[in-house]
């Protein structure tokens, strides 16, 4: 319900705008030119987190549809803000950190430092539901997060031979180790992890020696002044002679509609140059201008159509999107598992050629 409700602020906030934001509107009608932005971040925001609700409900019920409750041995970790169940095998060993999709004012209510077992359906690698009974009583969603792991409690120097914390090998789990300068969870005697991937077209890659820094941060700037030109000759050219006037004059209030064709402009230009000429001549305007083309950063290959159509609108979708994540109890949404790789690297021709 809440989903559809959002969804139709959308339209009513147009139909708001075209019913009263005209001349010659007297009395009480005057407050429903206050409707169209209250509607307008109703459909924004509001249909983000129904769209959230909806796809965590939605995995709720598929983990509990396909797989059956087990027991497990836990250990319970939380920092205040978030908790986490750390799922034990028959050793005691680890198994998945899992966060749970609390509330900050849940946090503690259903599993807390006294549980020591709970009940557990989903997959233990990337979500599932937990509940303190088999099946029955408040039921609590949880799932893997690489980005928010539980704090650990022992520590590793590089070379030594035992946890600080602990006179046993085994007897931390996961320990947090030290490796080129950066603290990590690892269990003890596990291999290093696999070597980042290479990310073709970077400041640092040797297979292209030509600087670029300065006309990479060039390119994006003029880009950036060509969308705000287009957006505003669109918006000249196609708002009423009422809202120039407006404009004129400091009336924000009735300057709405230069407003929204500026962003319309401004969006349908961003496509044609970042979509479409750039899939073409694999380059925009801006970096054409200093000699740069655009490059794919997982295969060192130009963009194709389709790639840069998912980077685009990936670029409308994270803005909105971190907000959502910031404020939501689930605290990700979905999205690729490498974001680096929608963010395109920029080297000079020559270096292709």
């Amino acid at each position: 319900m809440a989903t559809l409700f959002s969804a139709a602020c959308g339209p009513l906030a147009v139909v708001a705008v075209n019913k009263f934001d005209q001349p010659g509107i007297h009395g009480a009608a005057k407050a429903g030119r206050f409707l169209p932005g209250p509607l307008f971040i109703v459909f924004v925001f509001g249909l983000m987190f129904a769209v959230t609700f909806l796809w965590i409900h939605g995995r709720r019920r598929k983990a509990l549809k396909r797989n059956p409750w087990m027991r497990w041995p836990i250990n319970y970790i939380s920092t205040g803000r978030y908790e986490w169940v750390e799922l034990l095998d028959g050793n005691r060993r680890p198994v998945s950190a899992l966060i749970l999709n609390t509330w900050s004012n849940q946090i503690g209510k259903l599993v807390n430092h006294r549980t020591t077992e709970i009940w557990f359906a989903g997959d233990p690698r990337k979500y599932g539901i937990i509940s303190v009974n088999e099946g029955g009583g408040p039921l609590r969603y949880a799932y893997y997060s690489a980005a928010r792991q539980p704090p650990s409690f022992t520590y590793r120097d590089p070379g030594a031979d035992q946890p600080r914390s602990s006179g046993e090998p085994d007897g931390g789990g996961y320990e947090m180790q030290r490796e080129n300068g950066r603290v990590m969870m690892k269990r003890p005697g596990e291999p290093d992890a696999e070597a980042k991937p290479k990310r073709h077209g970077a400041l640092d890659d040797p297979d292209y020696p030509s600087p670029r820094k300065l006309r990479r941060a060039l390119g994006f700037a003029l880009d950036v002044l060509i969308h705000l030109a287009i957006g505003a000759a669109v918006a000249f050219t196609k708002a009423p002679e009422s809202a120039k006037d407006a404009l004129l004059h400091s009336d924000w209030h009735h300057a709405v509609p230069i407003a929204v064709f500026t962003v319309l402009g401004l969006l349908a230009a961003s496509f044609v140059n970042r979509v479409i000429i750039q899939a073409i001549v694999h380059t925009t305007l801006g970096k054409a201008v200093f000699g740069l083309v655009a490059l794919r950063p997982d295969t060192g290959r130009y963009p194709s159509f389709g790639r840069l159509l998912a980077i685009w609108l990936m670029d409308l979708y994270i803005p909105p999107a971190f907000v959502v994540a910031f404020c939501s109890p689930a605290g990700d949404l979905p999205g690729p598992a490498r974001i680096e790789d929608y963010i395109l690297t920029a080297v000079q021709w020559r270096d292709r050629r």
